[in-house]
């Protein structure tokens, strides 16, 4: 559910260890993830059965849709353009790069610390008469975190392809997929597709003229995408099609307001339990996340700050993808979880003479489980758990044989060329690729296909600079249009907290997204020990990356609050636990301004007026 690069991040697999590897285990580990894996399939492909969604696209939608006929115009040419197969086009041979990382912050002030980071290098061949071939020409990872940590990478599943027919141009990552004709509500509102009227405005922008040569010029022009309202599944950003073809060149966007997981999970929840019923299907009940570990884990957020994507022309008319970057960040309670994704292009030849070998016939995991069970279209939620756990140990069974044939032939091809191929396919089974990767994996960790360190910016791979100049078009004044969504209220456990001045202590919050990056929220607090209230209040605004707020305040404060958050139900639970308060209590009643980055963490600016007095120790326990 949430966007394509956290579904990029949350399949790929990065175990760590610590100290030497414990191979006794290794088989119930890869049959217990094989396990999860397939209950969460099953479940994700239940969901895209689901019935499509859309608000109909009525005159006065699609007449309030457009600011100018020039921005109409170009949609309907970019929507055109993003459905079409240009059969001309036959082969590549590419280098592909790819850089994931993943940091960490806990405290309340301070820069986020790199977690993990994993580096690949490949060669990618793609024809219409071979389909797929990768060989993996290099691959690292390093988790700075944890010392004497051993990693092992797995982004084999996630090696970038740059092109194939039916791709999705605008979307990164493995979970990118084919074009989808039609908007649907289920998934992301894509801003190109059919329907997308109902959901978004557009307008023109600025215009740049490309001369290749005297009498050849190509003609960009910039089409403004607007959400009509703030909403995690619609996106805000600036696109640039070439106007000839509706090809898209260049791209930057973001969601327009971060995405609340607990309420994503919630509305998923009570959607799943209606369409059970609506089936006479029993609905699932085993799917409630208790209330405490709400509590522990509050807030949870995540957003997607920036996505830039790049495209050059190559043999005078075929756009294909050169650069793709993506940042964004995650929240867990006082946990900040910043992560990005970089993949850089380069390309030998287009259209030459095509080297690309035939994929070998070894059967995926997918055509396995299809094989399996693909005649059965019993929804899994519907199934009794003795026949879940019966069609999981048949799906261990399976998967163990067809990894003792793979690793026989593994063997002998080892042997023989000093590689091994693995089979694979993509977006349901309907690409089918092929992976060489050398048997000896320190060719991987030297390889020059790969910046000088892991560490490097690399300029040269990414084209880091060309992707800062993309973001300033996510300023301040693109944004989702003034449109006020319901009045979220929270309240529960998750917002219980315990300490010495206040007690048990409960609250009851509220916030509401306004539109053009403006939000409100609120708070009041009441304690059990002292009886005093605790009330917050304050406007916002944010572009995705910044967050101005202005608020007024009487609350419990801390003087010794720069790591993790001392006034939450965590820390509560700590407190009550293993008997411990410490924190420096105090008063505090007031205004503020402050600046802060969206993600947390790093600086955060602070101009406040408030009064502040002494608080007594009112619970002994």
């Amino acid at each position: 559910m949430l966007v394509a690069l956290t579904l990029a991040l949350a399949f790929q697999s990065v175990e760590v260890r610590i100290g030497a590897k414990d191979q006794a285990d290794s088989v119930k580990r890869q049959a217990a993830r094989d396990s999860a894996r397939y209950v969460e399939l099953e479940r994700m492909r239940d969901r895209n059965r689901r019935p499509v969604r859309r608000i109909p696209v009525t005159p006065e939608l699609e007449r309030t849709a457009f600011k100018d006929s020039a921005a109409r115009t170009l949609l309907l040419r970019a929507r055109v353009a993003r459905l079409e197969q240009d059969s001309s086009l036959l082969s590549y041979d590419a280098h592909a790069t790819q850089r994931m990382s993943v940091g960490i912050g806990v405290k309340a002030v301070g820069r986020n610390r790199l977690l993990l980071r994993t580096e690949n290098a490949s060669r990618v061949r793609w024809s219409r008469a071979n389909g797929v071939h990768i060989e993996l020409k290099g691959e690292r990872a390093v988790f700075p975190a944890v010392k004497d940590a051993e990693s092992e990478v797995n982004m084999r599943d996630a090696l970038p392809i740059p092109y194939y027919p039916g791709r999705d141009a605008l979307w990164i990552g493995s979970g990118s997929g084919r074009v989808k004709a039609e908007v649907d509500e289920n998934e992301l509102i894509h801003p190109l597709a059919t329907g997308a009227e109902a959901y978004y405005r557009y307008a023109t922008g600025d215009s740049l003229t490309i001369t290749l040569a005297p009498g050849n010029a190509i003609r960009l022009r910039e089409l403004r995408i607007e959400p009509r309202r703030p909403e995690w599944k619609l996106s805000v950003g600036s696109f640039w099609f070439d106007m000839s073809s509706g090809q898209l060149v260049r791209a930057v966007y973001r969601m327009s307001v971060p995405m609340d997981i607990w309420g994503v999970v919630d509305e998923e929840m009570e959607r799943d339990r209606e369409e059970a019923r609506a089936r006479g299907g029993k609905p699932p009940t085993n799917d409630e996340v208790p209330p405490v570990v709400k509590g522990l884990m509050s807030p949870m957020k995540a957003s997607l700050e920036a996505v830039t994507i790049e495209y050059g022309l190559y043999g005078g008319r075929f756009w294909l993808p050169r650069s793709q970057t993506a940042e964004g960040w995650a929240q867990a309670s006082f946990m900040r979880i910043p992560f990005s994704m970089q993949e850089g292009f380069r390309y030998e030849s287009v259209n030459g003479a095509d080297t690309t070998p035939s994929t070998p016939s070894l059967m995926t995991r997918r055509e396995m489980r299809d094989s399996l069970f693909g005649g059965d279209s019993t929804h899994w939620s519907d199934l009794t758990p003795e026949v879940r756990k019966e069609r999981v140990a048949m799906l261990v069974h399976a998967d163990s044989l067809r990894r003792a044939r793979q690793r026989a032939q593994r063997e002998t091809d080892c042997a023989s060329t000093g590689f091994y191929t693995r089979v694979d396919s993509r977006d349901d089974g309907t690409l089918r690729t092929s992976l060489r990767i050398p048997c000896d994996s320190t060719v991987l960790l030297t390889s020059p296909e790969l910046p000088p360190s892991i560490y490097d910016a690399g300029e040269e791979l990414f084209g880091v600079a060309a992707r800062d100049e993309l973001l300033k078009e996510l300023d301040f004044s693109l944004q989702a249009t003034w449109a006020p969504r319901p009045v979220r209220l929270a309240y529960g456990p998750t917002l219980w907290r315990y300490n010495r001045v206040e007690g048990l202590s409960a609250a009851v919050s509220a916030t509401q997204e306004l539109g053009q990056g403006y939000a409100w929220d609120g708070t009041a607090r009441l304690g059990m020990g002292d009886w005093s209230p605790n009330v917050t209040v304050g406007a916002s605004r944010s572009n995705g990356r910044l967050v101005w707020r202005l608020g007024g305040y009487r609350r419990l404060a801390v003087a010794n609050d720069d790591w993790g958050t001392p006034l939450s139900f965590g820390a509560s639970l700590g407190s009550v636990l293993y008997a411990r308060d410490e924190g420096y209590y105090f008063r505090a009643t007031g205004i503020e301004l402050t600046r802060s980055p969206a993600r947390g963490g790093g600086f955060t600016t602070r101009l406040f007026v408030e009064r502040q007095g002494a608080v007594e120790t009112n619970v002994a326990f």
